[in-house]
């Protein structure tokens, strides 16, 4: 981490207050400072606590479930931050689309670290952060893309147990012995549509070209109307 100190990586809770000491910085490393080297240290020393993590969930998942459970927890907030410094990273290269990317990654394993590691302050503090990331960072994104699919009830399973979901007791967000569960779609019938929203499901749909737009502000063109072309040919 940023002042080089020994991490306690024995334990979850022992990898949480090693986090929560060197909380600010290391988010002054990933967001405030210029020296690029920097950030690609603070990425590689985070892959490898994320390697460990991954490492300990699977050797103790089947003896110990619960203590597995307490790894993932801290899987999803170390990702978090992981994410975001990849994203600082593209962004210094100048590769916006991927670092748009890392940012929803970023965010969504935020949220699952503020729902798995209930009153640990800096899992709360990096989903604010990373919320106004977006806002600061990033131009504003008006409209995104969810659609509506048409998928078999026997083609949804559950990535604890694989049976049917709905037909086991796991919930998706929720994880159980250091899985965390999903919905898995292994099949797909038909598209029924695709909407344009302000709040999708996923922000990784969103829109990336508007024909015709100003490059710069990505404003579309003004339509035009019938009227208005009489209006005109009038003058």
């Amino acid at each position: 981490m940023a002042s080089k100190k020994r991490i306690d990586v024995s334990t979850p809770k022992g990898l949480l207050d090693a986090f929560e000491r060197e909380e600010a910085g290391m988010r002054s490393v990933r967001s405030v400072t210029y020296d690029v080297s920097k950030k690609h240290s603070c990425d590689a020393e985070l892959r490898h606590i994320l390697n460990h993590v991954r490492a300990q969930i699977e050797n103790i998942r089947r003896e110990r479930p619960d203590e597995a459970t307490e790894w993932r927890a801290v899987q999803c907030y170390v990702e978090s931050l992981q994410h975001e410094t990849a994203m600082w990273i593209a962004i210094s290269k100048n590769n916006a689309s991927l670092a748009w990317s890392y940012f929803c990654e970023a965010e969504r394993e935020a949220l699952q670290a503020v729902r798995h590691l209930p009153n640990y302050g800096p899992a709360d503090r990096q989903l604010i952060h990373i919320r106004e990331v977006e806002r600061v960072v990033f131009p504003p994104q008006r409209l995104f893309l969810s659609s509506s699919l048409i998928v078999a009830p026997e083609d949804v399973t559950c990535s604890v147990c694989g049976t049917v979901y709905g037909e086991c007791d796991h919930l998706a967000g929720d994880i159980y012995g250091g899985v965390l569960a999903m919905k898995v779609t292994n099949g797909l019938d038909a598209v029924r549509e695709v909407s344009f929203v302000e709040n999708p499901s996923s922000k990784h749909c969103r829109i990336l070209e508007v024909a015709g737009a100003d490059p710069l502000t990505g404003v579309p063109p003004k339509r035009v109307t019938r009227a208005a072309r009489r209006q005109r040919k009038k003058r």
